[in-house]
């Protein structure tokens, strides 16, 4: 499988090992996969981070989060059921 890849033309200046913490700095560049039932996993590529990697993340957490409380449906079976 092939990747394609979108380089950033000047990146952000890498911070200090003490100033990381989580969710709050992000890299110049992301993965993304798509994914529907009939292809599985296809178009793999890394680009240019848009700044929405943070509320990206935040709404899969929260999807998670009502997915485990029964609040949204589990359509794709990633909770399992203890």
């Amino acid at each position: 499988m092939q990747i394609t890849t979108t380089r950033a033309t000047a990146l952000k200046p890498k911070p200090e090992d003490s100033d990381l913490t989580f969710g709050t700095i992000f890299t110049d560049h992301m993965f993304n996969m798509d994914y529907i039932p009939e292809k599985k996993w296809y178009n793999p590529r890394i680009h240019i981070g848009d700044g929405k990697a943070g509320s990206m993340a935040q709404k899969f957490f929260d999807t998670l989060m009502d997915m485990q409380y029964g609040k949204t449906e589990d359509s794709m079976g990633w909770i399992e059921k203890l």
